[in-house]
């Protein structure tokens, strides 16, 4: 979770720098948490911009009722896709297909 949130962070444009061990996110010159205060893996409203800006890219997000999320290119190729069966499986499936979107390919398109 931690490596993932960090990755999502940097995707975001988000600045990750290391002080006296701990792991900081700097969102804004007032706003420094550490990446154990980021929610991307069990927040929305943490995951939402992260899929947006995932579309700014020409790539289409489909989340499935099922607890499937795939992640389309603009030509149609499917870059990610994952699924989950935890209680909260929607979210679950979006977060780690967002991780695997940006691991594999988001330097890529």
């Amino acid at each position: 979770m931690k490596d993932s949130n960090k990755l999502i962070a940097e995707f975001m444009g988000y600045e990750t720098y290391d002080m006296n061990g701990c792991l900081n996110v700097e969102y804004s010159d007032d706003n420094i948490r550490t990446i154990q205060d980021t929610h991307y893996h069990t927040s929305w409203d943490w995951l939402r911009p992260v899929v947006e800006e995932i579309h700014t890219h020409g790539c289409e997000v489909v989340i499935s009722s099922n607890g499937v999320t795939t992640i389309y290119a603009p030509s149609g190729e499917v870059l990610a896709e994952e699924s989950s069966e935890e209680e909260n499986h929607m979210h679950d499936a979006t977060y780690k297909a967002v991780v695997t979107y940006i691991k594999e390919h988001f330097n890529k398109i």
